[in-house]
């Protein structure tokens, strides 16, 4: 909040507001300091008890065999993202071909097959007559 609104939301000049919060500034600032120095102690805590967690030789055998196991299926998982991609392109692939027209040129040369069976069908009937 801005001084100016603390002194509308006080009925009181900024001038007030701005010598209360000059005034107390010293007491907030000594305030800071210590809760910074107390917050760093604690985070000096924290850094030596995770090193001396970290010298332990069980610890460094299990992170070791998390680590290796993690990349294991890291390194499979993109495998089979990269076989599964593969799989879609076919699938897309083939239901492209089921889509597609025929070329005018298949059908043709399907019309051609047809009549050469039809006339052949009747060739052998006329023979056996």
């Amino acid at each position: 909040m801005q001084i100016t609104d603390t002194a509308r939301k006080f009925s009181v000049s900024t001038s007030t507001v701005h010598k209360l919060v000059k005034d107390s500034s010293d007491e907030f600032e000594g305030l800071r300091i210590q809760k910074k120095r107390e917050h760093i102690a604690k985070a000096w805590v924290v850094i030596h008890a995770f090193i001396d967690r970290l010298q332990d030789p069980g610890l460094i055998q299990k992170t070791s065999a998390i680590v290796a196991g993690t990349l294991w299926d890291k390194i499979h998982r993109e495998k089979e993202l990269e076989y599964k991609g593969q799989e879609i392109d076919l699938k897309r692939r083939e239901l492209d071909q089921k889509n597609k027209a025929p070329e005018a040129l298949n059908v043709q040369i399907y019309l051609e097959a047809l009549k050469s069976e039809v006339k052949e069908a009747f060739e052998q009937k006329e023979d056996e007559a």
